[in-house]
């Protein structure tokens, strides 16, 4: 990665701004489970594609499966996968489909830490 994608990768919780363009897009229903895709979160912070995986990926440690994102296999779930294809809800080369939490969605955004995040990884 270069120095300019890390800067645009911490500034990616910039303002309560991309919080509230979030909450006002729809999340991602699945059974039971609402949440929002990297693409949706990209897009609310006005960022670069990657952006928002890449701050997940900080904080993956400090999250749990099934309760703060989900992980779904995109052959498993090909008509999913497909939906959020033709509503541009994910990006086209993405195998498979995360569903961040609403909760979390708005912590990455704000720049709010993590519970249980080591040093340096309790803000995005």
């Amino acid at each position: 990665m270069s120095s300019s994608d890390d800067d645009r990768s911490r500034q990616y919780s910039l303002t309560g701004h991309a919080v509230a363009v979030l909450a006002a897009s729809e999340p991602v229903a699945h059974e039971d489970w609402r949440g929002y895709t990297f693409r949706q979160l990209d897009a609310a912070a006005g960022a670069v594609k990657g952006t928002a995986f890449r701050a997940f990926k900080r904080h993956r440690a400090a999250l749990r499966e099934g309760e703060d994102y989900l992980w779904l296999d995109g052959v498993a779930h090909p008509a999913l996968r497909e939906a959020l294809l033709a509503r541009g809800l994910l990006y086209p080369a993405v195998a498979n489909i995360t569903l961040i939490s609403p909760d979390v969605s708005a912590r990455l955004l704000s720049g709010r830490g993590f519970p249980g995040a080591g040093a340096g990884e309790g803000k995005a």
